[in-house]
């Protein structure tokens, strides 16, 4: 995943498409169990460079910074 999340992060911008397709996945993978899955997928997700992703970011972030992992509430607050 973390693979699939950096190829993401670095072609966004020149591939617009796929990467408002991944954003669902990272949405889910932020509801992961395990929270490494949680604060990679919100890494790469406050990462992408696309327009309005203020709508996908909040409640993640949110979410995120009341997380009983302390990687997960490091990253949304870095994020």
């Amino acid at each position: 995943k973390k693979m699939v999340y950096l190829y993401l992060v670095n072609y966004a911008e020149s591939n617009s498409e796929l990467a408002i397709l991944a954003v669902n996945t990272l949405q889910k993978d932020c509801r992961d169990d395990d929270p490494m899955i949680r604060g990679l997928a919100l890494r790469s997700l406050c990462s992408l460079s696309l327009l309005n992703m203020v709508e996908y970011l909040q409640p993640a972030v949110q979410r995120a910074l009341e997380d009983v992992g302390g990687y997960v509430r490091k990253t949304a607050a870095i994020g």
